[in-house]
């Protein structure tokens, strides 16, 4: 089976606006490689092939195809296939604003003016009025009113609980110690753990001595006082920019004695174990010990047994770039996120389904989450959706949205939110610079963990 080249799907998943005149970007030649056997082979030149969009699923597909009309001038096929990826995931703001430039560039104002008011509902962010493919609309008084409901705000700074010291940590996940009340944080650059106690940071055990690869996602098992984390490192050619899933990956879901400081498991998968790349991203751990985590490149999410190793739990054929995860209290069901959304599944065995969610709530877009009770968040950096942090509160059967608030971070300028973990009463937010900048010359801001406070009261 082929993949969506992970550079394609961050480009969708972290900009707000894409290149093309209708907002669409078809993967070109940069943005695979021959060594990369699991990317799109499309160029935007190619419109006559029988299917563009091949091995693609889902809105991805429906977006490229859209992508591939745009490139042959076929408008009424942009707006084609663009409400029939709607169809799918109709609270897709990038589809929605598509569809607003779309529908002016067919000389249809009034549903221009519908599509954007759709997309304004999601608790979207633009300024519109610097946003020259809508300039057709700019004069009329119901866009003026949507570009003023739609105009960035900045946020207030957010409460600063650490500054971690080395800014070359490129934290990414988070985790909290409901035990102890420490902070812990894995480096990805360095490849270990940072504890943070009563404000004092300190490498975790031998963590910075064991050889960890880059570490991604964190959990902690209270109960076994264990912590648990995914990791891996691409095997690109030395002086490559960094990958992050496109050159083949080893990848290691790791556990450490949390009282010890020492690693007591790891269970590894090379690259050479197929030809398909994996990037192992991020875990949570059940009440009886099960650990599942991520496979971003392969929409998939893997468990490992209490005294087993790794296999594969369910492929979740409606998702592209699953990223974060959550076991809910008392482990009778998992939350997964995706570009389309959330999706549940019934624990031990049962099967993927969408959360039911009101019409104005995007829940995709997704990276670190967290879960407590029935609130559950989701950390959406993404320009459209104003880099927030989504709270839901779950339905009491956990299948649905009962209400949602959008979170804003206020990070240190420079920063951009990646996870978050609960802690007492707060929600701890990972700060770390964006990861395009991660081979450049110039030193990053030192990442940061925020707290922020939240309502929907139960």
């Amino acid at each position: 089976m082929r993949y969506l080249s992970v550079r394609v799907i961050l480009l969708l998943a972290s900009v707000a606006l894409l290149a093309g005149p209708f907002g669409i970007r078809v993967a070109t030649a940069t943005d695979t490689t021959a060594a990369d056997t699991t990317a799109v082979d499309t160029t935007a030149a190619d419109t006559t092939a029988a299917d563009p969009a091949a091995g693609l699923r889902g809105m991805i597909r429906h977006y490229t195809l859209a992508g591939h009309a745009d490139a042959a001038g076929d408008l009424e096929g942009v707006r084609r296939h663009i409400a029939d990826g709607l169809e799918l995931v109709p609270t897709s703001p990038h589809l929605r604003l598509g569809m607003a430039r779309a529908e002016l560039s067919l000389g249809d104002t009034a549903a221009c003016l519908a599509a954007l008011e759709h997309f304004a509902a999601l608790g979207t962010s633009l300024d519109l009025t610097a946003y020259p493919p809508l300039a057709g609309v700019a004069a009329l008084p119901a866009f003026c009113d949507l570009a003023a409901s739609l105009a960035p705000v900045t946020p207030p700074p957010a409460t600063v609980t650490v500054v971690l010291d080395d800014p070359e940590l490129w934290t990414e996940g988070i985790a909290w110690d409901a035990a102890t009340g420490d902070l812990l944080a894995g480096s990805v650059k360095l490849g270990k753990f940072v504890r943070v106690r009563d404000g004092v940071q300190s490498d975790l055990g031998t963590s910075a001595v064991d050889g960890l690869m880059e570490v991604i996602g964190l959990d902690v098992d209270v109960g076994r006082r264990h912590l648990w984390a995914a990791t891996g490192r691409d095997r690109a050619e030395p002086g490559e920019r960094h990958d992050f899933g496109e050159a083949p990956r080893d990848n290691a879901v790791v556990v450490y004695d949390l009282e010890t400081g020492r690693q007591v498991a790891s269970h590894a998968r090379s690259a050479d174990a197929d030809d398909v790349i994996h990037m192992w991203n991020d875990v949570s751990v059940a009440p009886d010990g099960t650990a599942y985590f991520t496979d971003m490149t392969t929409a998939t999410v893997w468990r490992i047994l209490p005294g087993g190793g790794p296999e594969v739990f369910r492929e979740l054929v409606d998702l592209n770039y699953v990223n974060g995860l959550a076991v809910g209290e008392g482990g009778r069901q998992l939350y997964v996120v995706g570009l389309e959304g959330v999706v549940v599944i019934d624990l031990p065995g049962g099967e993927p389904r969408f959360l039911d969610q009101p019409a104005d709530c995007c829940t995709g877009l997704g990276d670190g989450m967290a879960l407590r009770g029935r609130h559950l968040f989701i950390v959406q950096n993404n320009g459209l959706l104003g880099m927030r942090i989504l709270h839901l509160r779950l339905t009491a059967d956990g299948y649905g949205v009962e209400d949602w608030e959008a979170l804003v971070c206020g990070l240190p300028e420079g920063l951009m939110a990646y996870t978050c973990a609960l802690g007492d009463g707060v929600l701890y937010v990972n700060g770390t610079a964006p990861f395009g900048q991660y081979d450049d010359s110039q030193p990053p801001p030192a990442p940061v963990i925020v707290e922020l406070t939240y309502g929907l009261d139960e």
